[in-house]
């Protein structure tokens, strides 16, 4: 994105502070798979770490900027001791903007682009955060009204020194992070809408989108990655039924069953059945039931990754009501 553009676009914007945070991290100690609940500037101090925004993976000592959208996933690896700063905040730009901005915000993203950078000048950006944080703490209004003040500044600081040395931008692959979303949630109750909004983008865009890119629709691919999980329970494990139905994300048991049947064309008792008897006959050349559920994922998907269980940090998302145009909103 141009860095005119993406200051003119801050100038116009709204800020919401949603939260400031100072974290401390021992040798070795990590964070894994932690969702952003919007978007957020991590500000490295002190130690080093590995820090990977969806998967991409970067090499932090001493100070540096990290920059990501809601639904970006985190992850951290303290090298040693290790302190960064987590400034949560939400931008909206008025409508009144004229369709210009509106068509600019829904192709750039501008608050949900990632990049990251050791800025030359650290110190001045040390000052305002560590502020911040103190005055976040105090909880009253004054000084809420201080933190957006030292927002504004941290941020006019930030944008000089990227338009000064030309810092790069990339914008967040969505199918990518729908993946792992799906992968790491498919346990819990999600919806079409819920995904979306997790991603912080708009249900119509996103759902048009991953059918384009995947050939099918986030739901049937969540419906998949659930019995193919379900499957392994069956042939792995000694669970009953409703165990492995709310294991795989469904707490009506025979909603489960006939799900089940549908796709993989026998109920799950007799699946388990079949596929342990046909384990007794390992000579027996081919089974009408060898067909995985699930597609292979492209390639260039990573379900190593994907396939882990990671716990996921949780942070409260604030909405704020009015005529105005959120990132990733219609």
């Amino acid at each position: 994105m141009n860095v005119n553009e993406h200051i003119w676009l801050w100038n116009l914007a709204s800020i919401h502070v949603l939260d400031v945070r100072h974290v401390m991290m021992e040798l070795g100690e990590q964070l894994l798979s932690y969702r952003l609940p919007a978007s957020a500037f991590l500000y490295a101090t002190k130690g080093s770490a590995q820090v990977w925004l969806d998967d991409v993976v970067h090499m932090t000592e001493h100070f540096h900027v990290f920059h990501g959208g809601k639904g970006t996933c985190v992850d951290i690896a303290a090298g040693e001791n290790f302190e960064y700063y987590l400034i949560l905040y939400k931008a909206m730009v008025p409508v009144i903007g004229g369709r210009d901005i509106v068509q600019l915000l829904e192709n750039e993203r501008p608050f949900d682009i990632q990049y990251e950078f050791p800025p030359q000048y650290p110190l001045a950006l040390y000052d305002s955060i560590s502020l911040m944080n103190q005055e976040w703490k105090q909880g009253s209004a004054l000084e809420q009204l201080h933190v957006r003040t030292l927002f504004l500044q941290f941020v006019y600081e930030l944008l000089w020194q990227m338009d000064r040395h030309g810092i790069t931008t990339v914008k967040p692959d969505l199918i990518t992070q729908a993946i792992r979303y799906i992968h790491d949630k498919y346990p819990e109750s999600l919806s079409l809408d819920s995904i979306a909004q997790a991603l912080n983008y708009n249900v119509h865009y996103f759902s048009r989108k991953f059918k384009r890119q995947m050939g099918q629709s986030p739901i049937a691919y969540l419906i998949q990655v659930r019995m193919e999980h379900a499957q392994n329970l069956l042939l792995n494990t000694n669970a009953t039924l409703q165990e492995i139905a709310e294991r795989v994300g469904y707490t009506d048991l025979y909603y489960f069953i006939r799900i089940f049947k549908k796709h993989a064309g026998l109920s799950p008792g007799k699946y388990r059945d079949s596929m342990l008897n046909m384990k007794k006959v390992p000579e027996r050349p081919f089974s009408r039931f060898r067909t995985p559920i699930v597609k292979r994922s492209p390639k260039r998907y990573s379900m190593d990754v994907c396939e882990n269980h990671y716990r996921i940090a949780r942070q409260s998302d604030r909405r704020f009501a009015g005529t105005w145009h959120t990132t990733g909103r219609d």
